[in-house]
């Protein structure tokens, strides 16, 4: 659970951890999301145009696919793309016209790409919560081995 208003939930997963069911969970969850919100895509893909980045895309693609989720994929090449992606989000959900393509958005996954990133300071910078406590909030999931 989270705790203060500008926590985020973070999963580290590696051998280490043993939480191998992770991607598992994060699919279920990115469905119950796309439940509420049926018109439109609702989760983006960031993806580095490195070959993990675009293998990641097209496989966690290819199960959003499968289960019926709608979503985009956008490749990033630098995280200034990435920012400027969350950015469009938090423009298209307060409402800002010009940023539609990106309204029905609830969950941006990325994969190749965040892990060294202050994607708190990004989210409080783009004007959306970074508290997670609202089934509407963003959520951001994080696929990344660059550490």
């Amino acid at each position: 659970s989270v705790s203060s208003p500008n926590s985020m939930v973070r999963f580290n997963i590696n051998p280490e951890t043993g939480n191998d069911n992770y991607a598992f969970q994060v699919i279920t969850d990115l469905k119950l999301r796309a439940r509420r919100q049926p018109s439109g895509a609702t989760v983006l893909v960031l993806a580095a145009i490195d070959c993990d980045g675009v293998c990641g895309a097209v496989i966690f693609s290819s199960l959003l696919t499968r289960e019926g989720v709608k979503f985009a994929v956008e490749p990033i090449s630098h995280m200034l793309e990435a920012r400027s992606a969350i950015f469009d989000v938090a423009r298209a959900r307060m409402g800002q016209a010009e940023a539609t393509r990106h309204r029905d958005v609830r969950s941006i996954v990325m994969i190749g790409c965040g892990c060294l990133e202050d994607l708190e300071g990004i989210l409080e910078d783009s004007g959306l919560p970074a508290n997670g406590g609202n089934a509407d909030d963003l959520v951001i999931y994080v696929f990344d081995s660059h550490r």
